[in-house]
């Protein structure tokens, strides 16, 4: 590596991404007022949609049925001392991860945590500290997946599943991953986070069905009105 970065998703200010682009509008989706239970039963379908987007499952609400959200390398502004370039000063960057497999809700929750992290916060105003290169999946504005490479907080590295690195192998922890590629925000996880979130999606896909069967109702009484002032 020479100290340069490179690839795709590797950015030296905030790029914008359009949130309202990627979601689909219910006139997409095939939703409308006619009073046949055929198009009663897709208006149900994407009402139910619209909710596993909210709590727990974006790809179908949305354009690319693919989660929204970005993972792209974002330069600090600040340098670092490359250790595999002998000490060597190069630009620092950071890894940003919003593209999440969750529900929006999940999306935003995890926005804020990374956000308010003290670690990320400490190296936000640590003015040189180790860094190394790694390659890691990147997401852009235009949800086109590749890999972007850059130099990166050593300390930040150790937290990155090894799922985003180009060859699922963590430099720092030396941890592996054998599973499929996913591109979506992750964090270094134990049994207890695993168990932990397999209570949580139970919860929200209890939630899910009790919010769509509500939807269901107000929608059968809407249906059951229109065609009695028919």
């Amino acid at each position: 590596m020479s100290g340069a970065p490179s690839g795709q998703g590797v950015y030296s200010s905030i790029p914008t991404y359009n949130y309202p682009e990627y979601l689909m509008t219910p006139a997409q989706m095939g939703v409308n007022s006619d009073a046949s239970w055929k198009q009663f039963n897709n208006n149900v379908k994407n009402g139910g949609n619209y909710v596993n987007f909210i709590l727990t499952r974006q790809n179908d609400a949305t354009t690319n049925s693919a989660p929204m959200g970005m993972n792209y390398l974002l330069d600090t502004n600040t340098q670092c001392k490359a250790t595999d370039l002998s000490g060597t000063l190069v630009e620092r960057y950071t890894y940003i991860q919003t593209n999440n497999q969750g529900g929006m809700i999940d999306s935003m929750s995890s926005d804020i945590e990374i956000g308010l992290n003290p670690t990320n916060l400490e190296l936000a105003f640590t003015p040189s500290i180790d860094c190394q290169g790694v390659t890691l999946a990147t997401i852009d504005e235009n949800n086109m997946s590749g890999f972007g490479t850059a130099w990166v907080a050593t300390s930040e590295i150790a937290n990155i599943s090894p799922i985003q690195f180009q060859n699922r192998v963590n430099p720092v922890t030396s941890e592996t991953s054998d599973e499929s590629f996913v591109n979506y925000s992750d964090t270094k996880y134990d049994n207890n986070l695993i168990y932990d979130n397999k209570k949580k999606k139970k919860k929200d896909a209890i939630e899910s069905f009790y919010l769509t069967g509500i939807m269901v109702f107000g929608l059968y009484l809407i249906y059951c009105f229109m065609k009695k002032t028919k």
